[in-house]
C-alpha cells in the first residue's frame, strides 16, 4: 500500500500546483519547494520522493518529513542517493511527472488535460 498524505490547496499554476488537503503526495511524485520552507539547503528544491515520513505540527506550521532524490532544474538528478527533506505542507507544489504534462486532481488521480 502506498502512503498517502492530504495537505491544504491553494491556487494552482498552469503547470503546477500547490498541494493541499484536497491533494495526495505520493511515493514518486515530483515536489518543489522554495528555499525558506524545507530544512536544510539554499535555493528551490526540486525532490522526487522516495520516502513519506510523519507530519510534524511546528510553532510555524504543519511540516512532512519526506525523502527524495535532488533534481536539476532541468529535471535531471542531481544526487545518487535520497536525501531527508522536511518541507512545510503548505508550500509544496506538486510537478508534473517527467515525460507528460500530466497533473494531479484532488483525490490523487492523474489527468492528462490538466483541467
Amino acid at each position: 500500500m502506498v502512503p498517502l498524505l492530504r495537505i491544504h490547496h491553494d491556487s494552482p499554476r498552469p503547470w503546477t500546483h500547490q498541494a493541499s488537503t484536497m491533494t495526495a503526495v505520493k511515493l514518486g511524485d515530483v515536489i518543489q519547494i522554495d528555499e525558506r520552507s524545507y530544512r536544510y539547503g539554499a535555493g528551490t528544491l526540486s525532490l522526487h520522493i522516495t520516502q513519506i515520513g510523519d507530519q510534524v505540527r511546528l510553532p510555524d506550521g504543519d511540516w512532512l518529513n519526506a525523502e527524495g532524490l535532488t533534481l536539476r532544474t532541468d529535471g535531471t538528478q542531481a544526487d545518487r542517493h535520497p536525501r531527508p527533506a522536511p518541507v512545510r505542507l503548505s508550500a509544496i507544489r506538486i510537478l508534473p511527472p517527467p515525460g507528460g504534462a500530466h497533473e494531479h486532481d484532488l483525490f490523487g488521480q492523474r489527468r492528462a488535460d490538466g483541467t
